[in-house]
This record gives structure tokens, C-alpha cells and sequence, in this order.
């Protein structure tokens, strides 16, 4: 999934006013940094760096030994945010002129890469990180000479900064400066939940008396929160618009009931994209409606009613506000026994709801494996996931 790119702020356009305070200050020289040419041999090298950068152990400059970044990035070099539920990746072209202070003649550039890295491990708590390479690949003229490159962060919300301090580094062409910036959320609060981002500033730097041209980028927001229902311990991160996969397989031999009732109901036109809920007497009235008890809705010896879309979401059989339209499926044995309970075997549309007697240790199974994926994949209420068999 992709999001609006890195912001590509055009230090050159304002030249004239480089230059005043490069007079002010007695500087001979001013840089400035614009988007870069992203050609063919800028693709190249920016892929090159990213196959280096997802190596677990590899050489780059920097203060830190970054986490290596994921091999899908490499197949991104948009200068667009890439994302999935705990990674995000950018690969942007920049470029750095060198220009005489007096007379605003070109002296020099350096064509590089950004690949900006932002990632929340599962387990690390309310904690993100936000890392920041950067690439020199191509060098004309000469005004280059000696140029450094000094990485500063700051948090822009929801966060404190723990990094250590800037450390200025010489660029050298094809070697990779890295440097990481963790953000601890402020987001801890019991039901607390915010996004979460950081600003680092790419300051470039020639020897002697200069004005330097500076960069910023931006990391994805990443929303941290303490707001899962009934768990009020586990903390963390997640990018929120990419919406997690629940999947169920065939083959499962805990979940293979669960799979078979699940898949059939969406291949009959059950939505297989849901939204959790949070009120737990809503999930009750949803499984009521769905699995009704009584003389009238026998289970079998060892069998409990599985029901579908799920009782905890806002899809379910009440709160959908649906019609009173269960559906059943030949394998469900309460076939001629449940009233008012079709057996289908074809799509009859997204109104309503399927229910299955299964086994009652896959029913509970099921119930388990689910709240784990809320957990796992912190699916807070209102957020929506996938639902896949296979």
C-alpha cells in the first residue's frame, strides 16, 4: 500500500536569499538541495543500496547498527511511502549544488539517495524507530570536494526522541549513512491511542566558511496506542491504514471446521472485509441473533454453533442491521433442523448472516485464534481486517 510521498522542500528556488546571508555571514560558498534526476543509473544505485540495507549484517556509516530493511522496498523507488502493518519504506532522489557566494556560478553537485525506514517491532512496546540512510551515487564538478552530510531529529507529535547526538559524516560515493531515531509515544494512558512522527534534518556541508544546504524528511505517521479492548498491558504500534489479513485454511487440523463454514459464507456474498467492535454486550446480541439457543436449535453431542460474520464485529447478525437472513450449508448438521435456515450453495448476495454447527473444540479454537489476531495485529475498534481462506 502506498501513501503520499516524502516532502521534497527546493532549497534552490530561493537562491538570491542564500546568497544575501552567505554575504551577512562572510561565506564564500552556499549549497542548496533540490529533487534529484531519478534516471536509470540513479535507479541502479538507489536498488544497489537498498539489497545492502537488507542484509542483517553489513557496513555503513553511522552511530548505530541499523535493522535491516525489508526486500520489498527495493521493489519501490517512487520517492512514495510504502507500507505494511509494521514497516514502512521511501526511496527518494535529492540533489546538492554548490555554488560561488558572489557570483551564484555552479560549481558542484552530488546526486544521492534518502531511503527513509520506519518500523515498530512486535513486542517493543509503545517504542518506533524511524531510520534515515543516505546514498552520495553521482558527482559533478568539483565544488563537492570534502562535503558532509549532519543528521538531526525531532519528534513533531506524540513522542519524546531518544537518539543519539548528531554526528557529522563525509560523503563518499556508493557508502551508505545511516543513522536511526527512536521515538518513545507518549500515547501509554489506559484507552490512549495517537499517531506518532518524527522530522530529520540532512544538513550538507562543504569545507570552510558556507551556507548550507538543508533537507527535511518526514517519517510515516504510525499510530502507537494503549486502547485494546480487555487488555490493558500490551502497548504498541502499528500503521494503521494497512488493514491485516485474518486467514483460515482447509487443512487446519484445529481450524478446519472454522475454514469450511467461513469459506463458504463468503463464496455464498458474505462481506470478507469486517470492522471489530469494542461493546461487549453487542458481540452478545450479535451471537444470540446468529446462534439462538432452545428446542428449536439443537447441537449435536460435542458440536456448538459457529457463526458468520463474527460475533465481535460490526458486520454481525444484529448490528449489521440486516434482515432476519441466515443461510446454512449442506456439512452443517442442523440441515431440516434449524428453521428458517437455508441451505445454500451459491452467492445469494451480503445480507445477512451463516451459521454452522461444528465441533465445539474448533469453535473454540476459532474464538482463540481470533483474539489473537487482534492482539498480534492490534485491531482496535473501527479498524477493519481482512478475511481470507484458503
Amino acid at each position: 500500500m502506498s501513501a503520499p510521498g516524502p516532502i521534497r522542500r527546493d532549497t534552490c528556488q530561493s537562491l538570491g536569499a542564500l546568497r544575501a546571508q552567505a554575504e551577512r555571514a562572510g561565506a564564500k560558498v552556499v549549497s542548496c538541495t533540490r529533487p534529484g534526476r531519478a534516471d536509470a543509473a540513479g535507479t541502479a544505485a538507489a536498488r544497489r543500496a537498498l539489497v545492502s540495507l537488507s542484509q542483517p549484517a553489513r557496513h555503513t556509516v553511522g552511530t548505530v547498527a541499523p535493522q535491516p530493511v525489508p526486500r520489498w522496498c527495493a521493489d519501490h523507488l517512487d520517492g512514495q511511502w510504502w507500507f505494511m502493518r509494521r514497516d514502512a519504506c521511501a526511496a527518494t532522489s535529492g540533489r546538492v549544488d554548490v555554488r560561488n557566494a558572489q557570483t551564484g556560478a555552479w560549481l558542484g553537485s552530488v546526486d544521492y539517495f534518502t531511503i527513509e525506514y520506519a518500523y515498530a517491532l512486535p513486542g517493543s512496546g509503545l517504542r518506533s524507530v524511524y531510520q534515515v540512510s543516505v546514498t552520495p551515487w553521482r558527482y559533478e564538478g568539483t565544488g563537492w570536494a570534502g562535503m558532509t552530510v549532519l543528521e538531526t531529529g525531532s519528534c513533531r507529535s506524540n513522542c519524546t526522541l531518544a537518539a543519539s547526538p548528531p554526528v557529522r559524516h563525509t560523503l563518499v560515493k556508493d557508502v551508505i549513512i545511516t543513522e536511526e531515531f527512536a521515538m518513545d509515544a507518549t500515547t501509554s494512558a489506559p484507552g490512549a491511542r495517537g499517531d506518532v512522527w518524527a522530522n530529520v534534518n540532512l544538513a550538507f556541508d562543504v569545507p570552510g566558511p558556507d551556507v548550507h544546504g538543508v533537507r527535511d524528511v518526514q517519517s510515516l505517521p504510525i499510530r502507537c496506542d494503549n486502547a485494546l479492548p480487555g487488555n490493558n498491558t500490551a502497548k504498541g504500534c502499528v500503521f494503521a491504514g494497512y488493514w491485516p489479513t485474518f486467514a483460515l485454511h482447509y487443512n487446519d487440523p484445529n481450524l478446519g471446521w472454522n475454514a469450511m463454514n467461513v469459506g463458504w459464507a463468503i463464496y455464498t456474498g458474505l462481506p470478507s472485509t469486517l470492522t471489530r467492535l469494542a461493546n461487549p454486550d453487542d458481540s452478545k446480541g450479535n451471537g444470540d441473533r446468529a446462534c439462538p439457543r432452545g428446542d428449536s436449535y439443537p447441537r449435536p453431542v460435542g458440536y456448538e454453533c459457529d457463526e458468520y460474520p463474527f460475533r465481535s464485529t460490526q458486520e454481525g447478525a444484529k448490528t449489521s442491521g440486516t434482515p432476519f437472513a441466515p443461510r446454512t450449508f449442506s456439512f452443517c448438521p442442523l440441515t431440516d433442523q434449524w428453521p428458517q435456515t437455508p441451505v445454500v450453495n451459491t452467492d445469494i448476495g451480503s445480507q445477512g448472516w451463516a451459521r454452522c454447527n461444528i465441533p465445539g473444540d474448533h469453535n473454540n479454537a476459532g474464538g482463540q485464534a481470533l483474539k489473537a489476531f487482534y492482539l498480534n495485529e492490534r485491531v482496535l475498534p473501527s479498524d477493519q481486517f481482512y478475511v481470507v481462506v484458503s
